[in-house]
């Protein structure tokens, strides 16, 4: 893709493509990630307990509406 790069006229295709090389060189040690040090913990170490809901029924209940669709995927892909 670097080849095509110079050859690249629309601003929002330029724009589209650096936004890729970013993602693509991107490190969690960059100092212009933003991440502090507890966000960049939480990453490398992730919860390895349930999820809780702390009696947030409306949260609940939204995700289990949620996990029962069955067009998840097909919507995914169409959009």
């Amino acid at each position: 893709m670097e080849e095509i790069y110079p050859n690249i006229k629309l601003d929002d295709l330029r724009v589209s493509l650096e936004f890729i090389f970013g993602m693509q060189a991107a490190l969690l040690d960059d100092p212009d990630s933003g991440l502090d040090a507890d966000a960049l913990q939480r990453l490398r170490n992730p919860p390895t307990y349930p999820a809780s809901f702390d009696g947030d029924r409306a949260l609940e209940a939204a995700i289990k509406l949620y996990i029962r669709l069955n067009h998840l995927d097909g919507d995914y892909n169409v959009a």
